[in-house]
């Protein structure tokens, strides 16, 4: 985990607990002073230390900046404003400057018949490689859940059976 070589004002602000309700928006940037992400929390140490457990961008981090805002909807409004007008380079919700595509090729890559014979795991991977990381994340949501999930009995299966196909399964017949 890389940490920063100096306090800084955004250091200073948080050694002090915020108000309930309140909100950062917070700013990362590299060595060049470039923008690498722009972000929300209510909990700034601990969201920063899931960036440091999964973001790449993070070891690029040597500065950052902190704004507190009274509420989330405040600080959310802010953070796509400043996403939108400042395009970090890791921001993909917002960024549209930077990760521009259309809706058309968004609905062509979810239309792919590959995808229905795809695992949850291999939906990650597609996804991932395109850039299409709210994909990535919502398969990759999927795949946690359902290994933390206890085994289904037989049982449970044949009701989920019905739920999802109405009947035993796809090719029974009513």
């Amino acid at each position: 985990m890389s940490s920063f070589p100096h306090s800084t004002k955004a250091d200073e602000a948080l050694r002090s607990d915020p108000a309930p309700g309140r909100t950062a928006l917070y700013r990362f940037y590299d060595a060049d002073d470039q923008l690498l992400y722009v972000g929300i929390t209510s909990n700034p140490k601990q969201r920063w230390k899931a960036h440091a457990s999964g973001a790449a961008w993070w070891a690029q981090a040597v500065r950052k900046s902190v704004k507190w805002f009274d509420s989330r909807p405040e600080a959310a409004v802010a953070e796509a404003h400043a996403i939108t007008a400042e395009v970090p380079a890791h921001n993909v919700v917002h960024n549209h400057e930077r990760h521009a595509r259309t809706q058309a090729e968004y609905d062509a890559v979810r239309a792919d018949p590959r995808l229905l014979h795809m695992t949850a795991e291999e939906k990650v991977s597609f996804f991932t490689e395109l850039g299409l990381h709210t994909d990535a994340r919502y398969w990759q949501h999927v795949v946690d859940v359902v290994s933390q999930a206890p085994p289904l009995g037989p049982e449970q299966v044949s009701r989920l059976r019905v739920l999802i196909w109405g009947s035993d399964g796809p090719d029974s017949s009513p």
